[in-house]
């Protein structure tokens, strides 16, 4: 059987560690498959600079990460990679965001850091 991945062994990747854009070299793929809807593709990845060993960040996922940092912040931002489409929000370039916009980007962290 062959898995296609988005990212093969040493390849560059970018995704967002504690609400900031971070490069990373992937160090590990893990295919978990059983043939049902539970098949899962995760990645382990390591520091550029100032790593502490091949599991820097586990368990990434395939949607979360990126081939560039351009196509992170439109992942986030749009097309344009300059206003938010938060729920009521129209801050640009990151500034200005709505109350509703926080409120959901902070539950999302909160989710993800229990």
């Amino acid at each position: 059987m062959n898995f296609e991945t988005k990212f093969n062994l040493n390849d560059k990747a970018w995704y967002m560690y504690k609400n900031k854009p971070l490069e990373v070299v992937i160090s590990a793929i893990e295919i978990f498959h059983v043939g049902t809807s539970q098949d899962k593709l995760k990645y382990n990845a390591r520091n550029i600079t100032n790593s502490a060993s091949w599991l820097d960040h586990t368990n990434l996922l395939e949607c979360d990460l990126f081939k560039s940092k351009n196509e992170l912040l439109k992942s986030l931002f749009g097309d344009d990679a300059t206003t938010c489409k938060g729920r009521n929000c129209s801050a640009v370039c990151g500034i200005g965001h709505s109350k509703e916009c926080i409120k959901d980007h902070d539950d999302i962290y909160k989710r993800i850091n229990e």
